[in-house]
């Protein structure tokens, strides 16, 4: 209630229009207050309703010295920051410490607006520019803005509701960008759906399957085995002969087959909004990772590698969800020993006549407890690559290690004094109960493509 309503019906209690009773409900006040009222009313007038630290400034207020220096220290060297990293430094650097409200209304009122405020601000703080300098009504104004909140049907994606558990769904993708200056990487990383928690990150120079692979590790040995990963349409993940098909869970790729083997179940999509949570980290990242590097004088890739398990505590415990007691679906990942098979590289080969198989432009030869073996010719093998560039060949589950035929070897050295007879004799594997007896790749392939 405002000083001229309550002057008014003290006014009215002098001159007997009201009575007491009727003003303290009024007032919501006792009537003892309205007789102080009353009293102070009849000494000094309409001052006794005036709240006594009107005009004056509150001891709280920020000194006009330090609004300035944050203005100056934004303008010359926080530019390309946005607000709510600007008020970290400030903290951090200068040990400034203010609300994010008062910052948030100091740079606006000086015309000073974060790089990464959307388009449609950006548009708003013209049309208003533009509307000003034309002296145009303040109706049309807010018409136009309103207008301008519309959204398509078509342009318009549903929320994406969290998951419940953590390791329930995994986001994955890269970004490319330049973390460094004049120098561009791309930074593979895992989020997790739930808690919005990064679990991995590597950098890479590529896009590529080996990027993935670094980061699936970590997740592997750090938290264990997930229920989905949800990730685009890259052909790392999706083949284009799945197109027609429903099995999108299994795919064709090395990294499906990975996903097939730990019962993982892999989705992927075209429509970025779908993994909504991992491109709103990259927006993130890419407005703050670049200047965490250059304050950390990091040049060089691998610096920034190791710097990486580094700022992802720093993110986590800042942006992450804090849900106590949280469901945790991921499965223990028992065979940690064996991580690099898993994380490997399989590739179908032919053996020539000389009982070799060529891969990346050089020859090997199986060896089994330490001899030679011989295919026949044209005999179907697959070479797999591990995870720590292990080479080796596999054949109705008979795994053999790979060893390098150098090409001016002599027949002699290659063969190590072998029958030629026993050239062209079929290898027959010996029946394995080993763990990998269920990874041949190839026949995978051909399963699916039947």
């Amino acid at each position: 209630m405002n000083e001229k309503k309550r002057m008014e019906i003290i006014k009215d209690v002098i001159d007997q229009k009201i009575t007491k009773e009727s003003a303290s409900i009024k007032l919501c006040q006792t009537i003892r207050n309205v007789n102080i009222l009353i009293n102070k009313y009849k000494k000094i007038g309409y001052i006794a309703f005036i709240h006594k630290n009107t005009g004056r400034l509150s001891y709280r207020r920020i000194s006009s010295d330090i609004s300035q220096k944050i203005i100056k220290l934004y303008k010359d060297e926080f530019c390309d920051y946005n607000y709510k990293h600007f008020q970290e430094k400030l903290v951090e650097n200068y040990n400034i410490k203010v609300s994010y409200t008062y910052l948030l209304s100091l740079l606006k009122e000086n015309n000073m607006y974060s790089p990464r405020i959307h388009r449609v601000t950006k548009k708003i703080i013209k049309q208003k520019i533009a509307n000003s300098l034309k002296n145009q009504n303040i109706k049309n104004i807010e018409e136009k803005e309103y207008l301008n909140t519309l959204l398509s049907i078509e342009y318009s994606h549903p929320m994406q509701h969290r998951k419940t558990e953590f390791g329930e769904r995994l986001q994955t993708d890269a970004s490319v960008h330049y973390w460094i200056k004049e120098e561009k990487w791309y930074l593979d990383g895992f989020i997790d759906d739930a808690t919005g928690k990064i679990l991995a990150l590597y950098f890479d120079t590529e896009e590529t399957l080996m990027g993935y692979y670094n980061i699936t590790k970590k997740v592997l040995l750090n938290y264990g085995i997930p229920k989905e990963i949800l990730t685009d349409k890259r052909t790392v993940f999706w083949s284009p002969k799945e197109k027609d098909s429903d099995l999108h869970s299994d795919s064709l790729t090395q990294y499906g087959f990975l996903c097939h083997n730990l019962g993982i179940k892999l989705t992927t999509s075209s429509v970025p909004q779908t993994k909504g949570r991992i491109e709103r980290l990259w927006n993130t990242l890419q407005d703050r990772l670049p200047k965490e590097l250059k304050e950390n004088n990091i040049s060089t890739i691998n610096q920034a590698n190791l710097f990486l398990d580094e700022y992802i505590d720093k993110y986590n415990s800042q942006f992450s969800l804090q849900i106590e007691n949280i469901t945790n679906s991921f499965r223990f990942f028992e065979e940690t020993k064996n991580i690099d098979f898993y994380l490997s590289r399989r590739f179908e080969r032919t053996i020539n006549k000389g009982s070799t198989i060529k891969y990346q432009n050089k020859y090997y030869i199986p060896h089994s407890n330490g001899e030679t073996v011989f295919y026949k010719n044209k005999t179907k093998i697959m070479v797999v690559e591990t995870f720590d560039e292990k080479l080796y060949s596999n054949s109705y589950s008979e795994w053999m290690p790979l060893l390098e035929v150098l090409q001016n070897s002599t027949y002699k050295e290659v063969y190590e004094d072998k029958n030629p007879a026993e050239i062209n004799k079929i290898y027959k594997p010996i029946k394995t109960s080993s763990p990998w007896k269920y990874t041949n790749w190839i026949f995978y392939k051909n399963s699916k493509n039947n």
